[in-house]
């Protein structure tokens, strides 16, 4: 991403997600995907090799966030080891049978505590068993008593380190989002 990031073509954040998602059903492995903690306007990462799709939206929460963003190259060197690998996974019937026997029944357990902590210890597992799972596409499910689980996202940046040319559009892009909200949602103002 050095001296990327400043030449990167900003488009609608809508068009960087079509764009990520038809990227994701051709290739589901290897994705990473992180959410700022900035509350003002989230930036949204998605990282896939050597590329990153960056996003600068409204909300995390809406089904059409307004924002906007740019795809550009990463180099190794400014992500973290060992990035957690984002995407869809399924569970079939048994799978989740297996989840549910894990939990102790009222009788089993002593105290609140002890149960706290047994749902505690089932949630572990649940993840790091899913987790082993193969991402795959984004598709309805084959079986009715088949659910999906989609994650893992980490919070904060992705990025090691940011030129000052980086922080320089970011900024710019902060400016622009603004300007973009302020036109599309005059409440905003």
């Amino acid at each position: 991403m050095k001296g990327e990031m400043d030449r990167m073509e900003r488009k609608e954040a809508e068009e960087l997600m079509v764009e990520a998602r038809r990227e994701y059903q051709k290739d589901p492995r290897n994705w990473s995907f992180w959410i700022s903690t900035e509350p003002d306007s989230p930036e949204l990462y998605l990282i896939h090799g050597g590329e990153a799709y960056f996003l600068k939206i409204d909300s995390v929460y809406t089904p059409k966030p307004t924002g906007l963003g740019a795809k550009f190259q990463v180099e190794e060197d400014q992500l973290p080891e060992n990035l957690p690998e984002y995407g869809f996974r399924r569970l079939n019937r048994d799978e989740l049978e297996k989840i549910f026997e894990r939990l102790p029944g009222s009788k089993e357990v002593e105290s609140v505590e002890e149960y706290r902590e047994a749902v505690q210890e089932a949630q572990k597992l649940l993840k790091k068993e899913t987790l082993e799972k193969e991402p795959v596409p984004f598709e309805p499910p084959q079986d009715p008593t088949e659910i999906g689980a989609v994650g893992p996202h980490k919070a904060g940046s992705p990025l090691e380190y940011l030129s000052d040319k980086q922080k320089e559009v970011k900024e710019e892009m902060a400016e622009e989002l603004e300007k973009l909200k302020r036109r599309r949602h005059p409440e905003y103002a």
